[in-house]
């Protein structure tokens, strides 16, 4: 089944961007200017559990991508989230490891991390 990850504010939702870097990875925003989620196939994920309470989310319109934390930040305590599209195996990927609880998704990998979007939008209806 599908899920959406919706944001704190009503009306905002997790997806994957048509835009990637280049490098493998596909950009992942909040979507913040309406509309339908459940019409945004963009923004529809799906949530395997592999065991230890840990799973892995995948994007279910972009088959065969996932959702993983890059070893890149910011500087400022925010390490950047995208799609890996290249392929591989993401239960022997340790960056696409999660946790789903408490009404949060946590990073298995990186200890005391977890999903969310900043404050800041790119003007276009993007939180990033």
């Amino acid at each position: 089944t599908h899920v959406i990850v919706h944001g704190y504010y009503k009306g905002e939702y997790l997806y994957a961007t048509q835009h990637n870097n280049g490098k493998g990875r596909r950009y992942v925003h909040t979507w913040i200017n309406g509309g339908n989620a459940k019409e945004d196939m963009q923004a529809h994920w799906e949530i395997q559990n592999i065991g230890d309470g840990r799973c892995i989310i995948r994007h279910a319109y972009y088959k065969g991508e996932y959702l993983y934390a890059t070893q890149h930040h910011d500087g400022n305590g925010r390490r950047y989230v995208h799609t890996w599209i290249n392929g591989g195996d993401p239960k022997k990927d340790v960056q696409a490891h999660w946790i789903v609880r408490d009404q949060g998704i946590y990073h298995a990998h990186f200890a005391g991390e977890y999903l969310y979007a900043t404050q800041h939008n790119d003007g276009n209806g993007r939180r990033y």
